[in-house]
């Protein structure tokens, strides 16, 4: 908190150096993952602990979100997780999870510490991303999001609710093996974007990353045809795994398209968004632009 104060209080001149030096980090890393599409900076770590336990999975999917190669977890935008539990769905960032596990021990061993270094168990996070930052809670009928935002920001942590399944599909007599499962694909348009999936009849649970259900199996492969968002699940377990819910202290509850106006605003200009100064063009990294293109998955 201390640090927070201090950087809150300096914004002009100690943000500048913090997100030249978090473009370094990104351009390092440039080779080994896509380049996320805007440029704030990662949210303090929450603090939260382990969370309670709310289910056990039936069956976890792992997907590779963004990938240039699936079998290469270095080019992945994310690894994410979805936990099909008897009563709760789950799904969520598991280099994000693996962070806290691992920031959770680093503080029970260093109570005096004053900052708490941010682990990923693949690769270091360079910038924020909402769906990489957000957790999906699947029950009785209905989908909650909680979105952790940047550096900044924080203090509109938020979370919605909607009905679910959302999708409407169309499904079609063409199969591909993904995993060695069988898959049936199907289509749909979805709030601006039309979707291409291919599910798993084998696996009869109406699920899938993100938002993504309502087909009769598990969705291993979904992408936009723009190809702009691409998951691909590789990796499927039975082994039960305990479901976990953080209190999410102090988000507050808001409109789906209220947070999504914020969240474009965090991504095309952060710097203006979070009410930090720009870096002077003469001082700027190249890859640090005043604003940024952005192509959220929900255009409407």
């Amino acid at each position: 908190m201390k640090l927070k104060r201090i950087l809150e209080k300096n914004e002009t001149c100690l943000a500048a150096v913090i997100m030249i030096l978090l473009a370094a980090v990104g351009s390092h890393c440039s080779c080994k993952a896509q380049n996320k599409q805007g440029k704030p900076m990662i949210p303090f770590f929450r603090k939260a602990g382990p969370g309670k336990v709310i289910d056990k999975s039936i069956v976890t999917a792992y997907y590779a979100f963004n990938a240039k190669k699936s079998d290469d977890p270095n080019t992945y935008i994310d690894y994410q997780k979805l936990q099909i539990g008897k009563n709760v769905i789950k799904y969520c960032s598991e280099w994000i999870c693996q962070a806290e596990i691992k920031q959770d021990k680093f503080i029970s061993e260093h109570p005096h510490a004053v900052n708490v270094p941010h682990y990923l168990s693949f690769n270091k996070s360079d910038y924020w991303d909402e769906y990489q930052y957000s957790d999906y809670f699947i029950q009785s009928g209905g989908i909650t999001i909680y979105t952790a935002m940047p550096f900044g920001a924080t203090e509109y942590n938020c979370y919605y609710q909607e009905t679910y399944p959302l999708m409407k599909w169309m499904l079609y007599n063409e199969n591909k093996t993904i995993l060695g499962y069988e898959c049936q694909k199907a289509t749909c348009s979805f709030r601006g974007r039309n979707y291409v999936a291919w599910f798993a009849p084998a696996i009869p649970v109406k699920y899938g990353p993100w938002k993504f259900g309502g087909l009769p199996g598990l969705i291993l492969n979904v992408n936009d045809t723009q190809n702009i968002y691409t998951f691909e699940c590789v990796k499927l377990t039975k082994q039960p795994q305990e479901i976990t819910r953080k209190p999410f202290t102090g988000y507050r509850k808001r409109e789906r398209t209220s947070i999504m106006k914020l969240v474009r605003k965090l991504n095309e200009n952060y710097c203006q968004a979070v009410g930090m100064h720009p870096v002077p063009d003469n001082q700027r990294k190249a890859d640090i632009p005043q604003r940024n293109h952005y192509e959220p998955l929900e255009v409407e």
